[in-house]
């Protein structure tokens, strides 16, 4: 009888502990890799479309350690989208610098200098993109629409017919 007693006890015992270690799992991930969890929070604010907080979560981030060329990305994503143009510009200038060679780079800092009237930086920057890739169409298109909003309507349409030549 003794025996049927100390059974259930420890049954009930394990359930309790692993209740206590699963509960603590989570706050030891927390206080251990803070970085990886503003990272996961700025990617689900950013799946909402809340992009203001997805891009406080990737500057928390940034700020906690995790330092890649991904989550630079992801934070200029989010200011653009959010409509933090200057921190949009100052991201993407600063990966443009740090990658001169990278045309996604550059395409995104023209394209973002295209949003705030930086027209003449913007068409700098997709010009010598396209004097390296001459038919590369998200150059093309982005250079285009810069043209057609400073009403030079006769090149943007000679860059749109480029771009859609190559499709």
């Amino acid at each position: 009888m003794l025996i049927l007693r100390s059974k259930p006890r420890q049954y009930l015992t394990h359930i309790l502990l692993l209740f206590l270690v699963a509960g603590c799992l989570p706050w030891l991930y927390h206080s251990r890799h803070p970085e990886m969890v503003a990272f996961r929070q700025a990617e689900q604010a950013f799946a909402r479309g809340d992009f203001k907080d997805a891009a406080e979560a990737y500057s928390r981030a940034i700020t906690e350690g995790l330092r890649s060329v991904e989550v630079y990305s992801k934070l200029g994503d989010a200011s653009l989208a959010g409509q933090d143009f200057s921190r949009a510009v100052e991201v993407f200038r600063a990966l443009h610098q740090s990658h001169p060679d990278n045309p996604v780079w550059t395409l995104k800092l023209a394209r973002t200098l295209g949003v705030t009237k930086h027209y003449v930086q913007a068409l700098k920057l997709l010009d010598r993109l396209l004097e390296q890739r001459p038919e590369w169409r998200p150059a093309l298109i982005a250079r285009a629409r810069i043209r057609t909003a400073r009403g030079e309507f006769h090149k943007a349409i000679n860059d749109y017919k480029r771009a859609l030549k190559e499709g």
